[in-house]
Formats: C-alpha cells, sequence, structure tokens
C-alpha cells in the first residue's frame, strides 16, 4: 500500500467503496481538521513504515479510528441522506471521533455541546470589548487586547479555558 497523504474528504469517500483493515492517521490538532486536511490510510501491514516516516516522537500524527470504523461512518452517512455531500461525511466523522457514537441526525448537536456554548458566549461576553488603542500580546494577532489583559478576547479564552476558543472569530 501507498502511504501517500490524502484529504480527508478522499479517505471518507473511501469509506463508502470500502478500506482495507488497519487505521486512519491524522495531524494531532483535531480541532482544526477539515475536509482538506492531510491524513494517512495505513494498513496493517504498513505500521511498521509509517512509524519510520513519522516517528511517534514527533506527535504530528495519532491513530484516530480504524478504517472499518470510517467504513461504518460512511454507511451511517448513507442512511441520513443516500447520496451523502462531503460536509455531511465530515459532520459524521467528527460526531463520531468526538463522542464515540454514529450522528443520530444531520446537524445534530448534543445538548451538551449547547449548554458549554452558551456557557462560553455568556464568559466572552463578559470579558467586554476588545480596546482600538490596545493591540492583543499573541504574535499575529490584529485584534486589540480586552480591558484588564494583554490578550484579546480569543487569546484570553484560550489561556484561561485552557481549550481552542469555539467560534468563528
Amino acid at each position: 500500500m501507498n502511504l501517500e497523504p490524502l484529504p480527508l474528504r478522499t479517505i471518507l469517500r473511501r469509506g463508502l467503496l470500502g478500506l482495507p483493515e488497519g487505521w486512519l492517521y491524522l495531524p494531532r490538532e483535531d480541532k482544526h481538521w477539515t475536509l482538506d486536511t492531510l491524513g494517512y490510510i495505513v494498513g496493517v501491514n504498513n505500521e511498521d513504515e509509517f512509524k519510520n516516516l513519522h516517528h511517534p516522537s514527533t506527535n504530528a500524527f495519532i491513530s484516530t479510528v480504524e478504517l472499518s470504523t470510517v467504513e461504518g461512518i460512511a454507511s451511517g452517512a448513507v442512511h441520513l441522506d443516500k447520496d451523502p455531500s462531503d460536509d455531511l461525511l465530515f459532520e459524521a466523522f467528527v460526531y463520531y471521533y468526538r463522542n464515540d457514537a454514529f450522528l443520530p441526525e444531520i446537524g445534530y448537536v448534543d445538548p451538551f455541546e449547547q449548554l458549554q456554548q452558551r456557557a462560553d458566549r455568556e464568559f466572552l461576553g463578559r470579558l467586554g470589548d476588545e480596546r482600538a488603542d490596545v493591540r492583543c500580546q499573541t504574535e499575529g494577532c490584529a485584534h486589540g487586547a480586552i480591558q484588564s489583559s494583554a490578550l484579546c478576547k480569543k487569546h484570553h479564552f484560550e489561556m484561561i479555558k485552557k481549550r481552542p476558543y469555539p467560534f468563528d472569530c
């Protein structure tokens, strides 16, 4: 098997047709996966070859799910829509990865996630406005810092909550 990186959209589409026995490897940063994220289909006979190419000490890639699970995720998406779009396949994959369960319906939002989003929005609302005259101290950030902080809302949130900012900027 060829160990060339493939866009996640291609891997998920291949899940509709069948995949070898093995694992799906993706970059460690799951919050930043997209349909264009490059990943690897690693068959059971290629695990050593993959590990030689991407030494585990680099922590660049993680084993996410078995390839048979990718097939199950794709099959579940077909039950929701006979001709699932790339976006639906991705939604089903992310839902499975986060919840260890198949997507129950298109656009499903877990009640806990809804509560978390509401709490996050309330927290951000209490931070106040970003100042136009004081820039965020995070390198490359063009936003203004909030009152009583050297950071903008996004970077202050990530520092305090110890997790990625959950909203689009």
